[in-house]
């Protein structure tokens, strides 16, 4: 090699030389951008689950204070509604509107089964009536065949005289 390569190689090396730098920086800082969002993720992910955690504690706390509290009560329900007659007219009159809607709900159910057994009788009405005209068509195809002559369906001279 020459002197004048080596100093042209030596002149690109150079001009290179910060674009090959630049270049590794550029993937360092998106690699480190990526990192820092996985990490910033996993954080995240981490507080949803201690909070749910936490919440979860909390709620079972309650429940366990609150069914503590029920099974400490020295009176028992019945006890109370016996005492005050006002509430036993409540409860009377919550265990008629569950029976009254128990009754409807019964009533709906025979409703909703009535409905689908007229669909059933209005399907086979429509079916009827589907092949009456089904069958009137044929009979008509059969009748045009015989007038014209042809041992195929009509459509098709249609067919025919669009392609000839």
């Amino acid at each position: 090699m020459s002197i004048i390569e080596l100093k042209e190689r030596l002149i690109q090396l150079k001009i290179n030389k910060p674009c090959e730098l630049n270049q590794k920086r550029d993937e360092i800082i998106s690699d480190k951008e990526q990192k820092t969002k996985i990490l910033s993720e996993l954080l995240n992910r981490i507080g949803k689950h201690r909070s749910v955690k936490t919440m979860a504690k909390v709620k079972k706390m309650y429940d366990n204070l609150e069914n503590n509290s029920v099974n400490n009560c020295k009176f028992s329900k019945e006890d109370i509604y016996k005492n005050d007659p006002s509430l036993q007219e409540m409860l009377n009159y919550l265990n008629k509107q569950k029976a009254e809607r128990q009754n409807n709900i019964k009533n709906d159910q025979s409703r909703i089964f009535r409905k689908y057994v007229n669909k059933g009788v209005k399907n086979k009405e429509n079916q009827f009536t589907r092949t009456f005209w089904d069958e009137l068509e044929r009979q008509r195809e059969k009748r045009s065949c015989i007038e014209t002559g042809s041992t195929h369906h009509p459509s098709q001279h249609l067919i025919t005289s669009l392609t000839a």
